[in-house]
């Protein structure tokens, strides 16, 4: 039979009635699927892609199939058109624009018109954006899109079209474009945990390791320019320069934070190999930078500089992870290698042009999950072996610092405590004691060594009844002890006394009979050499009534 308290009773009511609302919710749900779905976006907007045409330089009208496409242009711009009749109320156009300008005419008029300003003028900050234009109620005529190519690449080139209201433009270029933002988001929450963990761990380990520092700062970078790149965030914060910080300046950051990350995995050591690589990555960036500011070249063209130099960097941390993370599982070991190497030849053949379309990029992206992924996971096992061998190496300090067979402090910690002693302001009286078992000789000749080690140790549980709570005993020899304490009053040392000589005489644990002598002083030390005068007074003392017990024993 179960007896519950009221508190108890309480807590069971509650979470019944808690599972039985969810139950409910469920069984309305359920109950309700055939009921009609109410929703504010109730269509994505529409494509705008087809019924445009262009003029070649003969006035010749050429239709152009569907939207992406590119055309021939004699100049830095192009225009294309298309013939527009609306019934009913306004609507809008969703246009992209690639390292362009853009203008929308209707008849002749401006409807839009989006041009790149640089200031200060070394920084022309254009790179990809999505517009949207308003196209007015009951318009008709011909409609003109014209952009100006701002890199040679990009003249003559028009991308999809949309049409619709701001709330389906704005869900349809979403749903295009949500993997890049996920997956940007997914490496900044990744790289901010695996940071905060590396800064927790780095604050409190020995032996110092920033490769997950380095990581998460790595992962957090990535993360920042992945969602850049999605073209999501200029819904938000339409700031020219900060894009262009975002998708160019992160770029280097991520040179650099690789570089960081191939120091902390080979504990900052340096060879050929790593020289080289850091004098191409540091001329690589000043080169890039350089270019830009003298307005020679802009980073987006010299920016494919930079992503090669991914590349070489890739391919030597995967030979480093290979190499030198031996004690890492090699199933872990293999996950990176394959999805590094998938990412570096997607992330080539997206340099070159070979491919481009979205299913590479949503490879590429996955791909770099899971590089982080794995990459975390051995820099997990990394540091956890680490840890472990600093965890060993900590048990075998203690075990140097204890007397295994009594428990107590060894000789070795005695004389660590002395020497690394710092006097305390103000000054501490300290009191040391000194003990010698009588006659341990005998007990070993008369019982044998093995009832002597049992004598010891019964000893020294008794000076641990007595002492341990006030300070600290130390085994300095087979049968000599050394009490240590400090600020301890001198009453309170009598009565520790008085006490060590009732276990003493009392004691259970072996039994064998067995008595000590003892000597003890008072001291303050100012330097390391007062401890050992001090020693040398406790022992005299426990001598002079070592001799006085035999002298008693005749």
């Amino acid at each position: 039979m179960f007896f519950y308290s009221t508190g108890e009773y309480k807590n069971h009511s509650i979470f019944g009635i808690f599972l039985f609302i969810v139950f409910f919710a469920l069984a309305v749900c359920i109950a309700g699927k055939n009921t009609k779905s109410v929703r504010i976006l109730n269509s994505p907007a529409q494509p705008f892609n087809k019924g445009w045409y262009y003029y070649n330089s003969d006035g010749e009208k050429i239709s152009i199939d569907k939207l992406p496409a590119k055309i021939p242009s004699a100049s830095t711009k192009a225009r294309i058109y298309r013939m527009l009749e609306t019934e009913g109320e306004s609507f809008y156009l969703c246009l992209y624009s690639h390292h362009q300008n853009i203008t929308l005419r209707l008849n002749g008029t401006v409807l839009y018109n989006f041009t790149v300003t640089g200031n200060p003028p070394w920084l022309p900050a254009y790179r990809a954006f999505y517009h949207v234009a308003k196209i007015p109620s009951f318009s008709s005529g011909e409609l003109c899109l014209e952009t100006e190519g701002l890199l040679p690449q990009r003249i003559g080139e028009f991308r999809e079209v949309f049409a619709g209201d701001q709330f389906q433009i704005f869900k349809t270029v979403f749903e295009k474009r949500a993997y890049k933002l996920i997956m940007g988001f997914i490496m900044i929450l990744l790289g901010l945990g695996i940071a905060v963990i590396g800064i927790m761990f780095y604050v409190n380990q020995k032996q110092k390791d920033s490769s997950t520092i380095t990581l998460g700062l790595l992962s957090f970078i990535i993360g920042l320019w992945q969602a850049e790149e999605s073209n999501l965030l200029q819904f938000f914060i339409g700031y020219q320069p900060f894009h262009w910080a975002m998708e160019y300046l992160t770029q280097p950051l991520i040179l650099v934070m690789s570089f960081l990350f191939i120091q902390s995995i080979t504990n900052g050591t340096w060879n050929r190999t790593k020289y080289i690589i850091m004098g191409a990555d540091a001329a690589a960036i000043g080169i890039v930078i350089l270019l830009q500011l003298i307005g020679v070249r802009h980073l987006a063209v010299t920016i494919g500089i930079i992503r090669t130099l991914y590349i070489v960097t890739c391919i030597y941390l995967t030979y480093l992870i290979n190499s030198q993370t031996k004690e890492i599982r090699k199933s872990a070991r293999i996950i990176f290698t394959s999805s590094m190497v998938t990412s570096t030849i997607l992330f080539f053949t997206i340099i070159v042009g070979i491919i481009g379309d979205k299913y590479a990029d949503t490879i590429l992206c996955s791909s770099m999950i899971i590089v982080f992924v794995s990459l975390s996971y051995i820099v997990y096992c990394r540091v956890f072996n680490m840890f472990e061998g600093m965890k060993k190496a900590d048990l075998y300090k203690n075990l140097a610092y204890m007397d295994v067979s009594t428990e107590v402090a060894s000789r070795t910690a005695y004389f660590v405590y002395i020497e690394n002693f710092v006097p305390e302001h103000p000054p501490l009286e300290y009191c040391i004691m000194l003990f010698d078992m009588n006659n341990l000789k005998v007990l070993n000749d008369n019982y044998g060594h093995i009832e002597g080690d049992k004598v010891i140790k019964a000893f020294a549980t008794c000076l641990k009844r007595s002492f341990e709570r006030n300070g600290t005993i130390y085994r300095i020899g087979g049968d000599e002890f050394v009490f240590l304490c400090a600020g301890v009053s001198r009453e309170t040392v009598k009565r520790m006394i008085d006490s060590f000589e009732y276990q003493v005489k009392h004691q259970t644990d072996t039994p064998v009979h067995f008595t000590a002598a003892y000597g003890h002083t008072f001291f303050t030390p100012m330097v390391r050499d007062d401890f050992y005068a001090a020693q040398d007074i406790a022992d005299s003392m426990m001598y002079e009534q070592k001799r006085k017990m035999k002298l008693d024993q005749i």
